[in-house]
């Protein structure tokens, strides 16, 4: 692999051991070669195997014509454009293709006595309605197409922000303060980058802010970055996830309007308000919950109560304040919340065709009763399951023990007695083996604990990498030409007697919607179909960084994130400045860094 050393710093101050002395890489290759002519300039790392090999950028050539596996940023975004064609347009040449290779009249077609239908397949679909998303002071507002405005809301829960660090801004601050946050202005950081890494500059940011009492450090620490993306992204990351154990939110220079004018100040403005959706999440805060039309539930009193404590079913149901019998009606979150339950996420992101990094796998279950808490745990996939994929995530049950433990110190030791795992990144030939491999290391993880517990557990999977696409018959029932957000297909389409559905749960931005094809392996829960499908339709408004509903329910969105934040910390084996997992990877030569304790469980990923 090709990239600049870790450290950044230029040649003749990158040291490393030579012979039991401290050398410069500058001075090791003009003694043993010739003078470093630009001594100023970072390295090179041309190591392999997680073990850095620095060479003076003067001292190696590129070989011409090379084939670049990743593109650039903006051949990225020409793909994307090329790839989002209009629904009708790729309706249109969908069948123009089926038309020009005559089907009907391929031999081989009727030699097994098969007709090909020259128009799409009309299947029924049913659209869910959308719920209400509350907001802090009973404030609701109601989707529009999977979309709404935070413009005079505030944060259901939103965190008080103290001490934090940060270098600009008088908006964020406004944006802060109007979504119910109450912020402190934010203490002045100054140093001079120089030729500092941007690790070292996130430790002086952190003593800075720190100052003389080590016992209040930072909530916060804010970082500009000047383009995204950044390879200063991936070593903030590091060292607020690992080293620190402080929040670190990057923000990008240009759209902040920090870098000059911004062309559109609403664009700037909704920039800021993304950033603090964020902020709030980080520090445990709840942007919005998710409540039906009617009441969200309905009390008898047996005993004195306070009614606003029904607000927050976590606080009625987990921590048993108040002694209350109540039923939750099927139009909010309905019978599946009667009982204290957690909602589980699992992914498993994989390294680029040709590396040997190590897969990274992420489990994220949620900590209060409106599943809009999510802590997360990290970790490698063992060797064997690199070479057999379909063997699931290895470790399974030590992440699912460490989430239900979170749970109950969360919640005044209380245990989920109904769990829901969402299963992101499964193909449909490998439904058996994900089911026989970690469905019993959920089971175990509960029986770990206390070998009494069982809760009832529905497994699912969460299936994008489809070719299935859905269009409505009439423009009148469409949003932009897409299904509108709610679409529900489950017949005809589906598998004959096993539980699946199909769910169009956002408003298209771009090109054609791919429905979510959810698939259920296991269900001791009992769930009807309808009811699982409105469940996972609502639970698709409560993604914590957007106002719109997304196309996968965000359980699996967050296990998508922390995954991909575990590659991003992953280091040498032999780095011996990092607290690393221990598991086997192979010829890699790269561990896991690990997360720390102050940030387990929260959504420092998010």
């Amino acid at each position: 692999c090709l990239g600049l050393s870790k450290s950044r710093k230029p040649a003749n101050e990158d040291m490393f051991d030579h012979n039991g002395t401290q050398t410069s890489v500058a001075a090791y290759f003009s003694e043993k070669y010739r003078r470093v002519m630009y001594p100023l300039m970072p390295c090179l790392d041309l190591g392999s195997s997680g073990k850095a090999r620095l060479v003076p950028m003067e001292f190696c050539k590129v070989k011409p014509d090379q084939r670049i596996r990743k593109p650039t940023p903006n051949q990225a975004k020409d793909i994307i454009k090329h790839a989002a064609v209009p629904p009708h347009e790729r309706l249109e040449k969908t069948l123009s293709h089926i038309s020009s290779i005559s089907l009907d009249t391929d031999p081989t077609i009727q030699a097994f006595g098969l007709e090909v239908a020259p128009s799409m397949l009309q299947v029924p679909g049913r659209v869910l309605p959308p719920p209400h998303i509350e907001y802090g002071k009973g404030q609701s507002l109601k989707a529009k197409f999977g979309k709404w405005n935070l413009m005079d809301v505030q944060f259901f829960d939103p965190k008080p922000l103290i001490n934090w660090a940060v270098e600009f801004l008088k908006i964020l601050m406004g944006c802060l303060k109007g979504c119910g946050m109450t912020a402190n202005p934010p203490k002045a950081i100054k140093y001079d980058a120089g030729n500092n890494s941007a690790q070292e500059l996130m430790q002086a940011a952190y003593q800075q802010a720190v100052g003389g009492d080590p016992r209040v450090p930072p909530q916060l620490i804010l970082v500009v970055i000047p383009r995204n993306p950044s390879p200063l992204y991936s070593e903030t990351k590091y060292m607020s996830d690992v080293k620190l154990g402080v929040p670190s939110q990057c923000v990008v220079a240009g759209k902040a309007g920090i870098a000059g004018p911004v062309d559109d100040p609403r664009a700037r403005n909704q920039y800021c308000n993304n950033v603090c959706m964020k902020i709030n999440a980080k520090l445990g805060g709840v942007n919005s919950v998710i409540r039906s039309e009617d009441e969200d539930l309905t009390a008898q009193q047996k005993g004195t109560y306070d009614r606003a404590v029904l607000r927050d079913l976590s606080t009625l149901v987990v921590k048993r304040l108040v002694s209350i019998v109540w039923k939750a009606p099927t139009k909010a979150l309905g019978w599946f919340v009667n009982k204290p339950f957690m909602v589980f996420g699992a992914d498993v992101t994989h390294a680029a065709p040709g590396s040997v990094a190590p897969s990274v796998a992420a489990v994220v279950g949620s900590l209060n009763l409106s599943a809009t808490r999510y802590a997360a745990r990290i970790m490698l996939q063992e060797e064997r399951a690199q070479k057999a994929s379909t063997e699931g995530i290895t470790r399974m049950k030590d992440a699912v023990k460490e989430l239900l433990l979170d749970f109950y110190r969360t919640n005044n030791k209380c245990k989920p007695e109904r769990l829901l795992f969402y299963r992101d990144g499964v193909s449909e030939g490998e439904f058996n083996q994900v089911l026989r491999h970690e469905f019993p290391q959920i089971r175990e993880a509960c029986h770990e604990l206390d070998p009494t517990y069982n809760p009832t557990i529905t497994f699912m999977t969460v299936v994008k990498r489809h070719h299935t696409r859905f269009y409505p018959k009439s423009a009148e029932e469409s949003d932009n030409g897409n299904m509108v957000p709610g679409t529900v297909i489950d017949t005809f389409v589906t598998h004959p007697y096993e539980f699946d559905f199909y769910l169009n749960s956002h408003s298209g931005i771009k090109g054609t919607n791919k429905c979510t094809h959810y698939y259920v392996l296991c269900d001791e829960n009992g769930f009807s179909p309808d009811y699982l499908q409105l469940l996972t339709y609502r639970m698709c408004y409560s993604y914590n960084r957007a106002t719109r509903s997304v196309s996968i329910v965000p359980a699996a969105y967050y296990a998508h994130q922390a995954a991909f934040r575990g590659r991003m910390l992953l280091c040498p084996e032999d780095d011996s400045d990092s607290d690393a997992q221990s598991v086997s990877s192979g010829v890699s030569g790269l561990s896991l860094a690990s997360i720390h304790e102050n940030l387990k469980m929260t959504m420092f990923y998010s």
